[in-house]
């Protein structure tokens, strides 16, 4: 079975495999504290990966998650701005 997601342009973006959603699925419960978003990504030779968005003080995530590489990517936290809101 596949699911297909929007890019938000009312387009499906790709098809999304069983394996990718199981372990997109499992990563979301790590969203909190130090994490601050999970998603698919791909490695750099182009293998899928799930992406954690995490602060430096993130705990020790795992190394795979449903059998997908994970790509822990250092950021500040993202914080969603109202619509009258500007970036600094």
């Amino acid at each position: 079975m596949t699911d297909d997601f929007s890019d938000g342009l009312g387009e499906p973006a790709e098809t999304m495999t069983d394996q990718e959603a199981s372990a997109l699925a499992e990563a979301a419960a790590w969203v909190g504290g130090e994490v601050s978003a999970v998603g698919l990504g791909s490695t750099d030779d182009g293998a899928p990966c799930v992406l954690v968005y995490a602060s430096a003080q993130a705990a020790e995530l795992p190394g795979e998650v449903a059998g997908l590489p994970v790509r822990v990517v250092v950021t500040d936290p993202i914080l969603a701005l109202d619509e009258d809101e500007s970036t600094p």
